[in-house]
């Protein structure tokens, strides 16, 4: 056992086999049982290959097994070891420079599925990258699918009638310093939509409504009060651009909130807050107008005005004053440029009161009487 020298050595200096096996019948063309518990039980050194392979597993044939774990290569391993360091495969590319080495390639010229994964795994991933020293590059990419019409590039799929709380894809930012890092950046050259949500939730009538997007505050606690989450449209070039948008401003516990619609002028670099809010509706069903806190149902901050029917110069504005006045202005066609007011009741088809544009007002009794 103390011997390290090889039990076999072939040296073939020649362009021939250094070992040829001929298998026909049912069992293993080469069978090694190794006790070892460190070393390979195959070691194939070539560092001389260039354009060859250190090993081929060649089929030529056209009737492969189609016996469930067929395969010209097949790694099987029976034991029950819990180590994370226990890989029934390893691939390794152990120099750096060897920056044109691909550790794994595979070339489908068939119409079958190039990798398929089939896992009992419960709890662990299927698909692990961990700790990738990529800095410019990508972790995953999938590249050149220009042949694709109908298909897609990628494809998440589930038919599990679980009701628990699970994410088809979940992507995860979880470093708060990383102020600068999307977690899913979309970008669409065409003029078609870079998103498109259908939902074929039936909506039976129950208190659970079908939600198409679902945008949620990263908060861990149920009084997340004076924070905000919402949705921002802005200049493609730059992300601190965000001109416009919709910010949900949590104001009490279990995630009751002000929906605040926001815009700015600002031509700088800017991006909106809960300050630009235009259009406010609380969550009692208030809604201000330039105001971002209303006390009314309708609360509105500045001059209101009213346009009706087909003449665009007809209008009527209400304008607050800090004298303590409220002005109403009337504009249209009569008298001089100015028009009046009329003062409508019973389905708007009977005037009881009416101003006209020089200053004249009467009144209509319509209750049989005799007098106004």
């Amino acid at each position: 056992t103390s011997n390290t020298q090889p039990t076999l050595l072939i040296q073939q200096d020649g362009a021939g086999y250094g070992i040829s096996i001929d298998q026909n019948g049912n069992e293993a063309g080469i069978f090694i049982d190794t006790e070892s518990t460190q070393q390979a039980g195959i070691q194939i050194e070539a560092d001389a290959i260039t354009t060859g392979s250190a090993a081929v597993f060649a089929h030529a044939g056209t009737s492969m097994a189609t016996t469930a774990g067929a395969g010209l290569v097949r790694i099987e391993s029976t034991g029950n070891t819990s180590s994370t360091a226990n890989n029934l495969l390893f691939i390794k590319n152990d120099h750096a420079s060897a920056s044109g080495t691909i550790p794994l390639f595979i070339d489908q010229d068939a119409n079958g599925t190039s990798l398929n994964i089939d896992t009992e795994s419960t709890t662990a991933h299927v698909i692990n990258v961990p700790s990738p020293a990529t800095t410019t590059g990508q972790v995953l990419l999938i590249n050149d699918c220009d042949a694709l019409t109908t298909g897609g590039i990628g494809y998440f799929y589930s038919n599990s009638a679980s009701t628990g709380t699970r994410n088809l894809v979940k992507i995860v930012n979880d470093h708060a310093s990383a102020t600068g890092t999307t977690a899913l950046k979309i970008q669409q050259d065409s003029t078609a939509a870079a998103v498109d949500i259908v939902n074929t939730y039936a909506d039976s009538g129950s208190a659970v409504e079908g939600l198409q997007l679902l945008v949620r505050g990263g908060q861990g606690d149920l009084s997340p009060a004076g924070d905000s989450c919402g949705i921002g449209l802005g200049y493609a070039g730059a992300s601190n651009y965000v001109k416009t948008g919709i910010i949900n401003e949590f104001t009490a516990s279990n995630g009751v909130s002000d929906l605040h619609l926001c815009t700015t002028s600002t031509t700088s670099a800017a991006t909106i807050s809960k300050s630009d809010a235009r259009l406010t509706v609380t969550s009692a069903g208030l809604v201000g107008i330039g105001v971002s806190d209303p006390d009314q149902k309708l609360e509105v901050k500045g001059i209101v005005k009213i346009t009706h029917g087909t003449t665009v110069t007809d209008y009527l504005t209400i304008q607050p004053y800090d004298d303590g006045f409220t002005y109403f202005d009337m504009y249209g066609t009569g008298g001089s440029g100015e028009g009046g007011y009329v003062f409508r009741g019973n389905s708007n088809s009977t005037t009881l009161f009416k101003i006209d544009p020089n200053s004249r007002i009467s009144l209509s009794n319509n209750d049989s009487g005799t007098s106004n």
